[in-house]
């Protein structure tokens, strides 16, 4: 499931928001993993991202370009989203968040080969 996110949040928008609903509904399915995302509403952490993104939208009382503001709030959702969702999926055992840190890194010296073979071709 992380390995599609982070390949999601590397490659593709739309497989990202595709990820992003598989976990919600892997959380939602789980009972732990339900008391772990009502938990994290009391984490500071979690309530910390959250008054931010709430800055955000109240910044949006401000803006002369509303379409962007929108657009940026959308931008900015996975950045409220991903820790709530982390923290409802629990502690991950050390081998694995290793793991995917490694297919994080792999998947971001792909993209950067990738680009640079683009580049120069």
């Amino acid at each position: 499931m992380f390995g599609l996110l982070f390949i999601g949040l590397i490659f593709s928008k739309w497989l990202l928001t595709v990820s992003q609903l598989l976990l919600l509904v892997a959380v939602l399915s789980d009972p732990e993993s339900r008391r772990n995302l009502l938990r994290a509403f009391r984490s500071p952490i979690v309530l910390s991202l959250i008054s931010l993104y709430l800055m955000y939208i109240f910044g949006l009382l401000w803006t002369s370009d509303m379409k962007y503001g929108l657009k940026d709030l959308q931008v900015k959702l996975p950045m409220l989203v991903f820790p709530i969702l982390l923290f409802a999926v629990g502690q991950m055992k050390r081998k694995t968040s290793t793991g995917l840190v490694f297919f994080f890194v792999g998947c971001v010296l792909l993209l950067s080969i990738i680009s640079l073979i683009n580049f120069y071709i």
